[in-house]
């Protein structure tokens, strides 16, 4: 199993968001990318993506964030064990593993249930590659320049169903978070709204 690891920052990584991914032991290659005002977050995930083999796992990751260590290990294990996607838990965070009753929704379990991915996000890359393009884009065919996030998990979720997604409450990484303004969080909020509303895909076989 290979990991491929994309980190994404607004000028350098940091050191230690480079060394925690050196340091996992496991076959990982690290895709640090900078941003450019004119390339959403969306569309570097998706380029980053497009680059990987059917057979990786992606994980995403931001440039001042770390790995814990042997954070990889505990994910492979999932893989291992059947996993399409995985999604955990940082310090602080408020990620929890979907309540049961979301089952009830069929199709409309992620858009319409209590599912929170947060970090650490992995998932298989064929997975990522089924997502249909048009999903990632917005009615003027640009990618999403908000909520990047819903925009590919919601998706990648779907595609690999209920019973191949995995939470692990486990701390695996040591997030950096931040306060938004409020003007980001209505935004964040408007293009979140706009992606859910979307139809839901079917499950890969």
């Amino acid at each position: 199993m290979r990991f491929v690891v994309v980190s994404t920052c607004i000028d350098q990584p940091g050191q230690g968001c480079i060394e925690s991914v050196q340091g996992q032991g496991v076959d990982a290659t690290h895709i640090v990318i900078v941003s450019s005002p004119h390339v959403t977050q969306l569309e570097n995930w998706y380029r980053a993506i497009s680059a990987a083999s059917v057979d990786d796992v992606v994980v995403l990751l931001d440039g001042d964030d770390r790995l814990h260590v042997d954070a990889l290990k505990r994910v492979a294990a999932e893989y291992d064990a059947g996993a399409w996607v995985t999604y955990g838990q940082f310090r602080g965070g408020f990620a929890r593993p979907p309540a049961l009753a979301d089952r009830d929704l069929g199709d409309r379990w992620v858009r319409d249930g209590s599912v929170c991915p947060t970090h650490l996000r992995t998932f298989r890359a064929v997975v990522a590659k089924s997502v249909p393009l048009h999903y990632l884009l917005d009615d003027e065919g640009n990618f999403w320049a908000g909520a990047s996030d819903v925009a590919m998990m919601t998706p990648v979720l779907e595609l690999a169903g209920w019973d191949r997604c995995t939470f692990i409450p486990d701390e695996l990484v040591e997030y950096t978070t931040g306060r938004w303004s409020a003007e980001r969080e209505a935004n964040e909020k408007k293009y979140s709204d706009a992606i859910r509303a979307l139809p839901p895909l079917k499950a890969l076989p």
